[in-house]
């Protein structure tokens, strides 16, 4: 296989939040026409109950948008090292449910954003050190909409941790 180098700003940090006991983490206006994929990066989540489900939602219309609540299809699982496996399934439901919110690391490619109205997508992988679990997830909108940003929130109680988008140049 022969590796090519990536061109100047191929990988582009676009916005990195860092966030304590709250009810859920806006971030607006990083998805734009600028990149076709981006790289969610989720570092060290938690919930204030060990056993929420992390969740979520894509935000359309910029700062003043609106969060979209409707129409998610998704799965994520979870195995651990006995081999057990957990699994969570979004199924017409108000958010996409990426697992339970204690995340040490999770990698979330993101597709079909920005400023043009489609079926939003997503999918990635991760780890829960609590649990000593691989995680890997996916989703997607029945309906087409134009997602400008997301918000991260728990199925109850309030979230800490951090995350970054990157843009892909592709």
């Amino acid at each position: 296989m022969k590796w090519a180098a990536a061109s100047s700003g191929a990988f582009t940090l676009i916005t990195r939040s860092t966030f304590s006991n709250t009810a859920a983490n806006i971030v607006d206006n990083c998805f734009t026409s600028t990149y076709k994929s981006y790289l969610l990066v989720l570092e060290d989540i938690t919930a204030a109950t060990d056993t929420d489900d992390l969740q979520i939602q894509w935000r359309t219309g910029g700062s003043s948008g609106s969060t979209h609540t409707s129409a998610y299809y998704g799965a994520s699982r979870a195995m651990d090292f006995n081999p057990t496996f957990t699994n969570t399934v979004s199924n017409n439901a108000s958010q996409l449910t990426l697992h339970r919110a204690t995340i040490n690391s999770m990698a979330l490619w993101v597709n079909k954003v920005g400023n043009t109205n489609e079926r939003a997508s997503i999918y990635g992988t991760g780890v829960d050190y609590n649990y000593v679990e691989a995680i890997w997830c996916g989703g997607v909108t029945a309906s087409s909409i134009t997602a400008t940003g997301f918000l991260l929130k728990s199925s109850s109680t309030n979230i800490t941790g951090a995350v970054a988008v990157y843009g892909l140049a592709i």
